[in-house]
Parts: C-alpha cells; sequence; structure tokens
C-alpha cells in the first residue's frame, strides 16, 4: 500500500484507502480517530500499537486462519481480495466481554479468539462488513451492518438488496462516489408490497442510484414496491439521487416531519413518482420526475391521505419542479384534509395538465 508524506488521512484519487501510518501515529499519541469501540478496547489498541506494529494480510480469511496471538493488532488490504474496499485495522482478542454488544466481529480459526474491526476513517464502507458490490451477491446483511457505523461510503458497483428485507437507515447516511454507478438495487422478487431502503429518523442519502426491479419483476399483482420508504420519521435530508424502476413509487412519504429532497432525477416508477400521505415539513427543489407509468394514479407527485379527518399534508415547500412523460401529469390532490402546500414553478412536458 503505497502511503502519503503529508497530513492528508486519505490517498489522493482513492475514497477507499487512507494512510495508515498517518492514523497509527494519530492513535499513538491519544488523538480520537478510532470509532464505535469501548474506551477498554481503545486503550488496548493503543496499548498493542506500542508495543507492534500490525500485521498485515491480504484478506479477512487469512485473518481468520493465521492464529495471530490477542492482544495484537492486524491490517486487512481488503475483505475478500487485496483493494476490495474492505480495508482495516483489527484488534485481536480472546477476551469474550470485548466483543460482548459488537455489531461486527470476525470469529478466528483458533477458538476462543476473535478480531474487532478498528474503524479509522469518518466513514466505513460496505465492504469491510463483508458486500461485494458485483451486482449479483445479495448485500442486504452487509449494509444494515454498516448503517449502524453512521457513515457510510459506497463506491461506483451495484449493491444488491432483498427488498423484504431492506435496509434500515436511522440516525445514519449514505454516500456514494458517483451519482450514476454508485447503485443500491433490488433484487428481483414477487412481492406485492416492498422497500429498498426504510429511511428512519435523522438520516441522509446523496450522490448515487436507488434501483427497483420492475423490468424483472416477477409477481403481476401489488403497486407499492418503493425505492425510499421514509414513514415514522423526521429530519431527513436527500440530495443529488436517481431513483428509478420501482413496482411502486420512487418515494413514499408517511407520518414524516422535516423531509428535504434536492435535486432528485425519479423516472420510470410504476405508480407514482412520489406519494405524499401525510408530512409536516416537506421542503424539495429541483425534482425532476419522469415516465411514471403502469399503475394509478401514474403521477409525478400524488398527495393523498389514506385518511383526509386524521392526516395532515401541512408547511410544504417546493420550488421547481420538473414533470415529463407521466401517464396523468405532474400533480395530484385527492382525499385532501387539512392542507399548506406551496409549489412555486411547475414545467411540464408532453403530458396532461396538472
Amino acid at each position: 500500500m503505497a502511503y502519503t508524506p503529508n497530513n492528508n488521512p486519505y490517498i489522493a484519487g482513492d475514497p477507499y484507502s487512507y494512510d495508515l501510518k498517518w492514523l497509527i501515529r494519530k492513535i499513538k499519541e491519544h488523538d480520537s480517530v478510532i470509532n464505535n469501540i469501548s474506551s477498554t478496547i481503545e486503550d488496548a489498541v493503543i496499548a498493542a500499537l506500542g508495543k507492534h506494529e500490525p500485521t498485515y494480510y491480504e484478506s479477512a480469511a487469512e485473518l481468520i486462519a493465521s492464529g495471530q496471538k490477542a492482544a495484537t493488532i492486524a491490517y486487512i488490504e481488503g475483505y475478500y481480495d487485496k483493494g476490495d474496499g474492505g480495508a482495516n485495522l483489527y484488534y485481536i482478542t480472546d477476551d469474550y466481554n470485548n466483543i460482548i454488544g459488537l455489531d461486527f466481529y470476525l470469529t478466528m480459526s483458533e477458538p476462543n479468539k476473535w478480531a474487532i474491526p478498528v474503524i479509522l476513517t469518518p466513514y466505513v464502507t460496505p465492504e469491510m462488513f463483508g458486500a461485494k458490490g458485483d451486482g449479483a451477491t445479495d448485500d442486504t446483511a452487509a449494509l444494515n451492518i454498516a448503517v449502524k457505523y453512521k457513515a457510510v461510503l459506497i463506491g461506483a458497483k451495484t449493491y444488491m438488496i432483498d427488498a423484504s428485507a431492506s435496509v434500515y437507515l436511522e440516525n445514519a447516511s449514505i454516500t456514494g462516489v458517483d451519482k450514476i454507478f454508485s447503485k443500491i438495487k433490488a433484487i428481483p422478487n414477487d412481492l406485492t408490497s416492498y422497500s429498498i431502503i426504510k429511511v428512519l429518523s435523522n438520516s441522509s442519502i446523496n450522490n448515487l442510484t436507488v434501483e427497483g426491479e420492475r423490468g424483472d419483476h416477477i409477481g403481476t399483482t401489488g403497486e407499492w414496491g418503493f425505492c425510499l420508504r421514509i414513514e415514522d420519521a423526521s429530519n431527513i435530508y436527500i440530495d443529488d439521487v436517481i431513483l428509478k424502476d420501482a413496482w411502486g413509487d420512487g418515494i413514499y412519504i408517511s407520518a414524516a416531519e422535516n423531509v428535504n429532497i434536492g435535486h432528485a432525477y425519479i423516472t420510470n416508477n410504476r405508480r407514482n413518482g412520489i406519494s405524499v400521505i401525510s408530512v409536516d415539513g416537506f421542503n424539495a427543489d429541483y425534482l425532476y420526475i419522469t415516465d411514471t407509468r403502469g399503475t394509478n394514479p401514474q403521477k409525478a407527485i400524488d398527495f393523498e391521505p389514506n385518511d383526509h379527518d386524521n392526516e395532515k399534508i401541512i408547511n410544504v415547500n417546493i420550488g421547481t419542479l420538473v414533470t415529463s412523460g407521466n401517464t396523468y401529469g405532474s400533480l395530484n390532490f385527492y382525499n385532501m384534509g387539512e392542507a399548506d402546500i406551496t409549489i412555486d414553478n411547475v414545467i411540464s412536458y408532453g403530458e396532461p395538465s396538472p
């Protein structure tokens, strides 16, 4: 691994790589760069680095098979293969109490010994937890572990998701390195209802694509397959995303507060681009919603409470909305109860009037 001589912890041009020597020096100086491990383990890591340099392995499998002794540090250069994005430090322990409550660890081949990941960067990658991002492997479990570490960076790869299980995003963020090629995609299924990502409170999604499976959907019924489901959630921030090919909606919003969406391209979804059931505080700008077709209402944005007596759609402010090719046009207001909706600018091409 090449190291940079300056004080930048990241190697230029490679978001998956960081200057390990710089980080180890900061750890030895008791500078806080270790994330998501207990103070007991952090003290043990500092002590181990004071005595030994890390032992290097090309993969997690090599580390697991190594028999490396406890109270030492290992560095894997990739989870499956060197350079695959899963690189990380591990602390080797034979103290079972050190792993209780951890979301992720490696079980060594030697009985009663475990490798605990020492998260050094401000983000994690799904590859650190076994994701492949090869467009074929089910990466649902790895992504759900990764988001527990708060900030997730996904590469220019395709991560396949079991949409019946969903990725649960809460108090966390997912950011792609490339809006088009950093992709979270549903595995083809026969479900009438699914959510690729369930977006819960205090979460953000940036610079990536979330893609459904309508072209490969196995069933014929249902209309509730969503790229993003924002429900019983608050303080949501979504920016610079592509949401496409859902069996139902690009985004479904219900019982939510303070939802913020910008620079979203939402296309080729089967029911609606965005469905708004109930919300208090929905701020959006530069929404581009196209080619919604397949099952009604087939609108760019559908404002439609399930229970108009008890569900409100209030404090909605949309700046620019551009729509094109949606079967029944840009906007729908149905079964409305209390509502407060402002839309500054609607630009519609090739579809019925709003």
